[in-house]
Parts: C-alpha cells; sequence; structure tokens
C-alpha cells in the first residue's frame, strides 16, 4: 500500500513538471511593433537617423526600449476607431525601458504613438 502511494504522488509530481513545461514552451516571445516616423534628438545631425525607440508586445503588456534621451515623450495608445484609450507623459533623460501594461484594453488592433516637444512623432500597429 505504501509503495502505491509513493507512486501516485511521484506520478502527480511528474504530471505537474510535464504541465509547467508545456506552459514554457507554448509561451511566445513579444512581437516587435514596427515603429515609424520620426522623432528630434537633442544632438543628432538630422531627422533622418534611425529611430531611437523599440517596442514589442506580448499581448498583455508592451516593451518600450528608448535608446537615447528624447525629453518629454508623451506616450498614447488609440483603439481603431481612433479613441485615446492611454496616454503617458514620460521624461525619457538617458537610455530606458518602460513596461505599459495592456491587459485591461479589449482584443483588436491598436495605434502606438510617441510625441515629443521637438515636434516628432512615431507611430506602429499592434493586435492584441
Amino acid at each position: 500500500m505504501k509503495n502505491y502511494r509513493l507512486a501516485f504522488f511521484f506520478f502527480l509530481f511528474l504530471l505537474a513538471i510535464v504541465h509547467i513545461a508545456v506552459g514554457f514552451v507554448q509561451s511566445e516571445p513579444p512581437t516587435e511593433i514596427d515603429l515609424k516616423g520620426k522623432i528630434g534628438v537633442a544632438g543628432a545631425k538630422s531627422l533622418d537617423d534611425p529611430i531611437p525607440i523599440d517596442a514589442s508586445t506580448d499581448g498583455q503588456s508592451i516593451f518600450i526600449n528608448f535608446l537615447t534621451a528624447l525629453g518629454d515623450v508623451t506616450i498614447s495608445i488609440y483603439n481603431v476607431n481612433g479613441d485615446l484609450v492611454y496616454q503617458s507623459n514620460e521624461q525619457i533623460t538617458s537610455v530606458q525601458q518602460l513596461l505599459v501594461s495592456i491587459a485591461n484594453l479589449s482584443s483588436g488592433s491598436y495605434t502606438l504613438v510617441f510625441t515629443n516637444a521637438g515636434g516628432g512623432y512615431v507611430y506602429g500597429t499592434f493586435t492584441k
């Protein structure tokens, strides 16, 4: 009887490990958000320089990497109808990472927009 209980607990343990491993395999890496536009950077030679922002999403969050100081930046998210569903003003003084939760947004297409005082406008679309 003791061996059966031990075997049963061992089976449950293995089942839990398999369940956890399957969860790791099924989780997908964040999807890159293709950003377009131009944003003024202090000290830059021209506005034709590469966009100093990277963004990606896993469907629950947006991961934003600012690759240089941009000063005051407004981050906005608009739904497919053009309604503002998120906005935040950030002071980007150096290389910086931000995480924006989109867990409360409904499934659908959205536009992520970055603007700054230098007249910059960068945007990209993503699907939740």
